[in-house]
């Protein structure tokens, strides 16, 4: 998604040049210091950027993390492909959870999600 979109803001920066070039006179040269002229403009999109997709992610991100080395036996959690289970044990790298009576899975720990009260009861945050 990043890529994409800085493709069309790099295509937007050169149909702008493109366009300035356009509207100059014939016969006269166009202004030496386009790419001066384009840097501002250049740099508010990149700060743009980064402050509604970069940052908010890595936010997400280090909250994620958090939750993943925060869990302890007994939370109800929520993994990456859907499943609701309660975690039995923990190591490092690998959780146990109890999906149903008696029916453990292991799964790597970074595909905890979400803590189900979290999804359940959203008013309780």
């Amino acid at each position: 998604m990043f890529s994409n979109i800085f493709l069309i803001l790099v295509s937007f920066t050169f149909s702008l040049n493109a366009f300035a070039q356009a509207s100059t006179p014939s016969g006269s040269t166009p202004p030496a210091n386009g790419f001066l002229m384009q840097l501002p403009v250049m740099l508010a999109l990149f700060a743009l950027m980064y402050f509604v997709l970069i940052r908010p992610q890595r936010k997400q991100q280090q909250q994620l993390q958090q939750l993943q080395a925060s869990i302890s036996r007994g939370d109800e959690v929520i993994l990456s492909n859907g499943l609701f289970g309660t975690i039995v044990g923990l190591n490092d790298k690998v959780a146990s959870i109890e999906i149903s009576d008696g029916v453990e899975v292991k799964v790597i720990r970074s595909q905890i999600l979400s803590l189900a009260k979290n999804i359940l009861n959203p008013e309780s945050k």
